[in-house]
């Protein structure tokens, strides 16, 4: 639950989206499930579609002897689509079926084996589909003390002409710092009430840069020949 308090830049974002004062029912993305912590933002009315590819995770939060029960206790739909997020996706877009997401969420960077297909430049191609096309946004979790991430989002904010805002939140217990990135095709969609342009307190410039799914396996397919001449 750390990353997740309700003056993290999701918390902030999901409490005060504009669709909370009229009010209308939001229907989130979620691209990893983790505890599901983020279902205990979910109001009556509320969809929320989670994407995780291990199913010991899946069990752990929605099987009869689950250790979390964020899942259970949300006032919102919540259905768990289990497999890796990307291909179920691009299925989902096959079968006619665009989810029509007023967010979505990708959370699924924050340890030290990243899945880098799922920030490329044809990930993204399928996010867009699956967006509410209006004013639907992209937010992603980036608190990672691996690898820095914003330089791709920047890349990839380039290449689509789009908007982004980057959110840092200190931790005060129980919660810890964390750093969101939220990208939207208008300016405007990214004006929540409470959501500040806050960058991280120690951050190093690096230029955009985007990847793709080919320089993405070039550049696997140079590390193991690397590893293999060793």
């Amino acid at each position: 639950m750390a990353y997740y308090g309700p003056n993290s830049g999701i918390g902030v974002f999901l409490s005060n989206h504009p669709k909370r004062s009229v009010p209308e029912n939001l229907r989130i993305g979620v691209v990893g499930l983790g505890a599901g912590t983020l279902a205990v933002y979910g109001r009556p009315g509320d969809y929320f579609r989670y994407y995780e590819i291990n199913p010991a995770v899946v069990e752990l939060s929605k099987a009869d002897h689950r250790v979390f029960s964020y899942i259970r206790d949300s006032a919102a739909q919540v259905e768990i689509e289990q497999g890796d997020a990307r291909l179920s996706l691009e299925r989902e877009l096959l079968e006619g079926k665009p989810q029509r997401f007023d967010v979505l969420v990708l959370d699924a960077f924050s340890g030290d084996a990243v899945p880098v297909h799922l920030l490329t430049r044809e990930a993204f191609d399928e996010y867009w589909q699956h967006l509410n096309a209006e004013d639907g946004v992209i937010a992603i979790h980036v608190s990672s003390r691996h690898i820095n991430l914003l330089p791709v989002l920047d890349g990839l904010t380039d290449h689509y002409k789009a908007y982004s805002l980057i959110n840092f939140t200190g931790g005060s217990y129980p919660f810890i710092e964390s750093l969101w990135v939220f990208i939207s095709r208008r300016d405007e969609d990214l004006r929540i009430n409470g959501l500040v342009l806050s960058p991280p307190p120690v951050l190093q410039l690096m230029p955009p840069r985007l990847w793709t799914d080919v320089s993405v396996e070039n550049l696997f397919r140079r590390k193991l020949e690397e590893k293999t001449l060793r």
